[in-house]
């Protein structure tokens, strides 16, 4: 379990950078991904569809992050933070320096 909330945590990290960098929609996100999963997909995964392992690998490949970097937590660029019912408030303020 603990996987799958590193993931969808990472996932959301990528498609905030994605927005940031223009791509608003599911449908232009997955287009810029070169189709390795569809906007529904996308959208399902961010919320509650489990992340394969098969998919995790192909989303680092695709944003070139080393092997295992979608199994990780980034403690310092959670874009969840303090918002998501499953994490404890208090983590999110962490000190990162």
């Amino acid at each position: 379990m603990r996987t799958q909330t590193h993931r969808r945590w990472n996932l959301a990290r990528l498609l905030s950078d994605m927005e940031l960098a223009g791509h608003e929609t599911a449908q232009s996100q997955a287009d810029l991904l070169g189709r390795i999963v569809t906007p529904r997909k996308l959208v399902r995964m961010m919320f509650q569809a489990p992340i394969s392992t098969d998919m995790a690998r192909a989303l680092e490949h695709a944003f070139r992050k080393p092997r295992g970097w979608m199994d990780q937590r980034h403690a310092t660029d959670d874009p969840l933070d303090a918002t998501t019912p499953e994490r404890p408030a208090d983590m999110g303020s962490q000190s990162t320096g």
